[in-house]
């Protein structure tokens, strides 16, 4: 059988709790990078199993816009991101991606992993508002309302 025949198998995760310094919004989650969070699970699970990270810049967290430095109670984000669960990806935190623009950078990503890693399993490992927006859309046995 050829590896083109061969299905990746793809675990996505989302990452550890994180602890944060402050109650202001950040597209960088405050003195976090806007990867860290996944890059240090995915750490984790590769030292155990004597792997490597590679970080994809596809899978970061959608951003915050203009609410950046901001307090997060309330949510400035939530009514986009119920809007992007009931299915209208044109809706956008102001000054950032659409729900559209998240997928379409998620799905990039993944279908470059499942090029490189035929017949092998692959985790993956993101961040909660990109994985319930893009995991859904993207696949087939899944309802945009899933997460």
């Amino acid at each position: 059988m050829s590896d083109l025949q061969c299905p990746v198998q793809v675990l996505v995760a989302r990452h550890g709790e994180a602890d944060y310094e402050t109650d202001r919004l950040s597209d960088h989650g405050g003195t976090l990078s806007p990867m860290s969070r996944a890059v240090q699970t995915a750490e984790i699970v590769a030292a155990a199993q004597g792997c490597d990270v590679t970080v994809r810049e596809g899978l970061r967290e959608f951003g915050v816009g203009v609410h950046a430095g901001h307090r997060f109670d309330p949510d400035p984000a939530a009514a986009t991101f119920v809007r992007w669960l009931a299915g209208d990806l044109t809706e956008r935190v102001e000054g950032a991606e659409s729900g559209a623009e998240v997928i379409g950078r998620f799905a990039v990503v993944l279908e470059e992993i499942a090029d490189l890693h035929r017949g092998e399993a692959v985790l993956v490992v993101s961040h909660g508002g990109a994985i319930c927006t893009g995991v859904p859309a993207l696949a087939h046995n899944l309802t945009a309302g899933f997460p």
